[in-house]
């Protein structure tokens, strides 16, 4: 009997030896299972990424690739929206050289010749009205220009009834002196008088008067049916040496007069003016040296007009 049941208790071990071995097989089984379950999902997810990362790739790539595609349509454009400007500005230079009929060659074998500038015109701006008035006459007083007989002192004193001992040099740009003012009697010939020329310039004497001494003048000068008045910037200096010591001047508003137009000779026939001329000599102690030698030089037979210039 013992025997018999210690045949059973092996058997018994043996079964449960061998049901735990199975047991084992079937956990290391599903382990393993579990394992290559997760190496799958692993495996499945790096090759989702490697995928991503490709496609992002290709998608970076073909946006640069896009971008310069763009970038050589827009450069290729341009250059044959430039060929077209070129084209048609051949095309318009050919258009003019056959209309105005001459050849391209031609023009470069002018490019090589010397042309001379032109002169350009006066324009304004010009003397006197360039300048800028920097001195006034005391109040109740204005400033008189004489530029033919009235320089002398002693001439005026008589027309405004008052003894004149202070006069200023004065210098007048942009009008010339001449003689072409006709007188009532044709045998009178030609007074004083001064016309417009940008080049040129007057010299004179300015005396400070009042507006009844003007009044007063008027009548003798022959205002307003022979003379208008003219307000213009003069200079004046107290001084005609410029090197003198202490020399000043000023740019002040003068009044002087210029003949009416009925009242000029406009015909290439020449007044005669000896007497008109060799008054104003006499009356020339207080301009240049040079500007009298001027007036002297027209009082000279078969003289020819030349102008003073400024």
């Amino acid at each position: 009997m013992r025997n018999t049941e210690l045949a059973e208790q092996s058997k018994n071990s043996g079964k449960e030896e061998e049901e735990n071995k199975t047991k084992s097989k079937s956990k290391t089984s599903c382990k393993s299972d579990s394992d290559e379950v997760i190496h799958r999902k692993n495996d499945e997810d790096d090759d989702r990424n490697d995928n991503h990362r490709q496609n992002s790739g290709k998608k970076s790539g073909a946006e640069v690739t896009s971008s310069a595609q763009s970038q050589s349509k827009s450069s290729s454009s341009e250059k044959n929206s430039g060929k077209v400007e070129q084209s048609k500005n051949e095309g318009g230079k050919k258009q003019s050289s056959h209309c105005t009929g001459v050849d391209n060659d031609s023009k470069l074998g002018q490019r090589n010749l010397v042309t001379a500038k032109p002169v350009p015109p006066v324009t304004a701006p010009f003397a006197p009205l360039c300048f800028t008035i920097n001195a006034r006459p005391p109040p109740g007083y204005i400033y008189f220009f004489a530029y033919g007989p009235n320089m002398n002192p002693y001439r005026l004193s008589t027309f405004v009834c008052r003894q004149i001992d202070r006069r200023f040099w004065g210098l007048l740009f942009g009008f010339n002196l001449v003689f072409n003012k006709k007188g009532c009697d044709p045998e009178a010939g030609g007074f004083a008088n001064i016309e417009f020329n940008p080049f040129c310039s007057t010299e004179g004497c300015i005396y400070q008067i009042t507006p009844e001494e003007l009044s007063m003048l008027d009548k003798f000068v022959g205002y307003p049916e022979h003379y208008e008045h003219l307000m213009l910037p003069v200079w004046m200096m107290n001084s005609k040496d410029p090197d003198q010591f202490g020399v000043a001047q000023w740019c002040v508003p003068a009044v002087t007069y210029i003949a009416q137009d009925n009242w000029i000779q406009k015909d290439d026939v020449k007044l005669d003016s000896e007497y008109s001329i060799s008054q104003c000599v006499k009356s020339s102690d207080l301009v240049t040296p040079n500007y009298r030698d001027h007036l002297v030089n027209l009082c000279a037979p078969d003289h020819i007009p030349q102008q003073i210039v400024a």
